[in-house]
């Protein structure tokens, strides 16, 4: 039995009309330039719904003030806050999330900077920094700890891999003779 799964996006939210999970083996699958076929097999288990929100899929399995922080630019405070303020059960998983919900959440976290606009501020304000030749500016270009941190010893995560200077002939021998 051979047919075209219907695909339909509405709003973010992508829901496949499948009676179960697919399985699909690789000489099933036939292609043309206008459709895709494959030959599929249900489970008879109920449809999922994928929340994705700000272009992130939202994780299925956890709970919905937890997953909302898969987003960047929301933290804990901010997800149940967002939460609270519609009034979804925090506990709730994301898989049983109704349609309105993930709409409701949807429209309440535009009202924030996440994302590509958070990062794009981030990198700007490095960049003005660096620009304007600040204290801090400088030792993000020289990509050393910026917040006053040691770097005698530590601060290996911004400055790598710890390279050893071996010591020259030269240096060894003024080394004994001075000694």
């Amino acid at each position: 039995m051979s047919f075209k799964p219907e695909a339909q996006a509405t709003a973010g939210i992508i829901r496949l009309n499948f009676l179960g999970p697919v399985q699909c083996y690789q000489n099933d699958l036939a292609t043309d330039s206008t459709q895709l076929t494959l030959r599929i097999w249900s489970t008879g288990k109920k449809e999922k719904i994928m929340a994705r929100i700000a272009g992130v899929d939202l994780p299925r399995n956890k709970r919905v003030d937890i997953a909302l922080t898969a987003i960047y630019g929301i933290g804990r405070y901010t997800a149940s806050q967002i939460v609270n303020d519609l009034e979804i059960d925090p506990g709730k998983k994301v898989d049983n999330l109704a349609e309105n919900e993930v709409s409701q959440l949807r429209d309440k976290i535009l009202d924030y900077k996440i994302e590509g606009d958070l990062r794009r501020e981030v990198d700007q304000n490095v960049k003005r920094l660096m620009d304007i030749n600040s204290y801090r500016g400088l030792r993000h270009r020289r990509q050393l700890p910026v917040r006053g941190q040691r770097t005698n010893t530590n601060a290996r995560t911004r400055k790598g891999k710890a390279r050893t200077i071996s010591v020259g002939r030269k240096a060894k021998e003024v080394g004994r003779k001075g000694g």
